[in-house]
């Protein structure tokens, strides 16, 4: 489906989202609807990090 340059350009993505995320979520209240959707967001980027870590090529 994805090229070895396309998967490892995708994982840099959403690591780097993943990152910016966090940062947003540690100023939030937690019980806020933003912090729930970020950490709801958090799973789904870290399902897809680990898609692509099943990767050997990668």
């Amino acid at each position: 489906m994805f090229g070895t340059q396309e998967l490892r350009l995708i994982r840099y993505s959403v690591k780097k989202t993943i990152e910016l995320l966090c940062e947003r979520q540690n100023i939030l209240d937690p019980e806020s609807n933003d912090a729930i959707e970020i950490a709801n967001d958090l799973v789904l980027y870290q399902i897809i990090l680990n898609k692509i870590k099943g990767k050997p090529e990668v």
